[in-house]
């Protein structure tokens, strides 16, 4: 008998899957060279990234309980002659809000939690994004 996925679990492969799907072709507003789980942000800047890490949820075992998920994410957004860097920063952040609101599981509700954008010239002028967002959801531990 195969074992159930967690709904931790279920809910990390769904925002995994939303964070994949951002597209121009998909309706968003940017498109990125590279979007993967990862601790860290690389130094070096060349096209447009996103990298998303999970904090660790709280348990209780033996019945229904609200429970909840942090995800913190780091974009990279290089300028451009057409895109200005801090204008790229905003359609970022537009298009997580937008990405996040359609988790749709485990009866999962996300709450922006915070948003920063900030210009670094280092060789390149690139906008970092951090977002960071809080979902509520039901687990059986």
């Amino acid at each position: 008998m195969a074992v159930p996925k967690s709904p931790r679990l279920t809910l990390v492969e769904k925002i995994e899957q939303n964070l994949q799907a951002i597209s121009i072709a998909n309706q968003y507003n940017l498109d990125y060279s590279e979007i993967k789980y990862a601790d860290s942000v690389p130094t070096e800047y060349g096209e447009n990234r996103l990298y998303w890490r999970d904090g660790k949820g709280e348990g209780e075992f033996g019945r229904v309980q609200d429970s909840q998920l942090w995800i913190e994410i780091d974009v990279v957004l290089p300028e451009t002659q057409d895109k200005p860097a801090y204008y790229q920063g905003t359609l970022a952040i537009e298009d997580l809000e937008r990405c996040f609101k359609t988790i749709g599981v485990c009866g999962a509700i996300s709450t922006k939690w915070k948003s920063d954008k900030w210009i670094e010239t280092s060789g390149i002028t690139v906008c970092r994004v951090f977002y960071s967002v809080l979902i509520k959801y039901k687990s059986r531990v």
